[in-house]
């Protein structure tokens, strides 16, 4: 049986920054806890770094979402479909 308690995974960062012009750069953390969302400024849109989830059986993982002005960009991604009993 699949409850969504069992989906982990992890992502590491090295000296990652969100650097925007005009605006105070952002440090990214090393490694950051499970979908950790970043706001950018002026409302630009956010990025969650190491996105867990689980929709229907299936399992996602993503190192970086970014939503930038209705538009997604995902990198790193995995995902698995684990079948209910």
């Amino acid at each position: 049986e699949v409850d969504g308690s069992d989906v982990f995974g992890g992502a590491t960062i090295f000296s990652g920054a969100i650097m925007q012009i005009g605006y105070t750069t952002i440090a990214l953390p090393q490694k950051p806890a499970p979908n950790t969302v970043i706001t950018l400024p002026l409302s630009a849109g956010t990025i969650t770094l190491n996105y867990q989830g689980t929709t229907a059986g299936r399992h996602t993982f993503e190192a970086i979402k970014a939503v930038l002005g209705g538009q997604t960009v995902d990198l790193g991604v995995s995902q698995c479909f684990h079948g209910v009993d």
